[in-house]
């Protein structure tokens, strides 16, 4: 039986509650992603730009091919 004594801090959402055999596991919640053990925010990309993100990696932007503006 383990202590449950893992604690999701800023940015972080539990994804697995703690058991009788696991401590509790964390995620970074929608619009972050993981940077050195903590939950950074996305970095927003410009008009004419679309995101493509992973958990593990900040934004990257692409330019969007049937852009308009107005």
């Amino acid at each position: 039986c383990l202590y449950c004594n893992h604690i999701c801090i800023q940015n972080q959402e539990v994804e697995t509650e703690c058991s009788p055999v696991s401590n509790r596991v964390c995620r970074c919640k929608p619009g972050c992603y993981l940077m050195d053990d903590f939950c950074d925010k996305h970095s927003e990309c410009g008009l004419g730009y679309g995101v493509q993100t992973a958990a593990y990696h900040d934004t990257v932007c692409g330019t969007c091919e049937d852009f308009a503006n107005g």
